[in-house]
């Protein structure tokens, strides 16, 4: 009797554990494709930005007084700001032919997070999409579906998946370091 319960139990974690490699072959390829696709977003996206340079602004050369004490002046430098310049060239029509629902894109400095940021009208559906609408269990960065869409709302509630592979939110992490 032991021998067949044995055996039987045998059969289960072994169909458990191809299950699983199957499972997680999908997820695998499923992550590749969403990284796939959100490489095209960027490449369409910045097609025409210039490409961002560090975090601290570059001095630009330029002065401006800024006053110290009273009747004591001073020559300032002015910076630039190659992020901002980044952010304004990223091309949302473009993006938007592809799917309307993309609404901005969403950069954080010194991370790998760049993603087109999407509304969906539901909390549900871009949890599992891409930007693209295709199914993916890694999903899109997306708003709460109570935001505006023009992002005037005095708190803006992003949603995205945290992945291993540093993909999505996962680069938050080690953000504070």
């Amino acid at each position: 009797m032991e021998n067949g319960f044995q055996r039987v139990l045998n059969t289960f974690l072994v169909a458990l554990i191809a299950v699983n490699l199957v499972l997680a072959n999908d997820r695998s390829s499923e992550l590749s494709k969403s990284t796939e696709t959100y490489n095209e977003a960027l490449a369409i996206a910045t097609a025409s930005a210039p490409a961002p340079q560090t975090v601290t602004p570059p001095l630009t050369g330029e002065t401006e007084p800024v006053k110290d004490e009273p009747y004591v002046w001073r020559e300032a430098p002015i910076y630039g700001d190659s992020y901002m310049d980044y952010m304004c060239g990223i091309d949302l029509l473009a993006l938007r032919e592809k799917n309307p629902d993309v609404i901005g894109w969403i950069s954080i400095p010194d991370t790998a997070i760049s993603y087109p940021l999407m509304y969906g009208g539901d909390n549900e559906f871009y949890l599992k999409h891409t930007w693209l609408r295709e199914p993916n269990y890694a999903g899109s960065i997306f708003i709460e579906q109570y935001c505006n869409t023009d992002l005037r709302d005095f708190n803006t509630i992003i949603y995205g998946h945290r992945i291993k592979g540093d993909i999505m939110f996962t680069p938050l992490k080690n953000y504070s370091s």
